[in-house]
């Protein structure tokens, strides 16, 4: 499966205060983000004190304060509870229960711990908080100005036959296609996480969603994007 942000869950995790677009883009711009190096330098950019330990003894499992995060099956997860012999954990999104024996068999051993406190926050946390505010604002208002133009559309029709319908049916159709592949491509240019715009733009064989971005077409008055 496609690789996610884990750090993104665990910042959720653990209670940080943080931005989806910019943990997004510094965990993927991070060189060794697949590494529990990479995992332990993201936390104390975000004044997480952390720690890796490896347990010699496995079964002392219950010891270890959750959520943390644990190489399992040589892939990492997110343990958050360990109750009554069942180890529940997070994996890319995806909440898992296991009995400990189970658990315990797939696991190296290695842990990485993390420690918040109240000086754990994002870097330039408001900053970056107010930007995607507006973000998600523009959006909110590109999808509210075309609903209103097409319901418009609509109620200034008079006398409409079942031809017209048809047609309007259509018209409408290929203009909310038009709108949703203009949404995926706003949130390419914003920055902003979509698994359905990653799929379209990676299976482009000879174009990219970058070449549409930067395209002169895509520049009202040749300079806003």
């Amino acid at each position: 499966m496609e690789a996610k942000n884990i750090f993104l869950h665990w910042l959720n995790y653990l209670d940080v205060p943080h931005t989806s677009s910019f943990t997004e883009e510094i965990y993927q711009k991070h060189p060794y983000k697949y590494t529990l190096y990479g995992l332990s330098k993201l936390l104390a950019l975000y004044k997480i004190d952390n720690d890796c330990v490896r347990l010699e003894d496995k079964s002392t499992i219950h010891e270890l304060p959750p959520p943390f995060l644990a190489n399992l099956a040589d892939d990492f997860v997110i343990v958050k509870s360990i109750d009554h012999g069942k180890i529940s954990y997070d994996w890319y999104g995806h909440d898992i229960v296991m009995s400990e024996p189970d658990f315990i068999q797939g696991w190296s051993g290695v842990v990485l711990l993390a420690y918040p406190n109240k000086h754990s926050i994002e870097p330039d946390y408001n900053k970056h908080k107010k930007e995607e505010l507006e973000r998600k604002g523009i959006i909110a208002l590109i999808w509210i100005t075309f609903l209103t133009l097409f319901l418009c559309s609509f109620l200034i029709r008079d006398n409409i036959n079942f031809t017209d319908l048809l047609l309007s049916v259509f018209e409408a159709a290929t203009n909310l296609g038009g709108l949703y592949i203009t949404y995926l491509l706003l949130l390419k240019q914003l920055h902003i996480d979509s698994s359905v715009a990653d799929r379209i733009c990676n299976s482009m064989k000879k174009s990219s969603c970058n070449n549409v971005l930067e395209s002169n077409a895509s520049k009202l008055l040749g300079r806003f994007g």
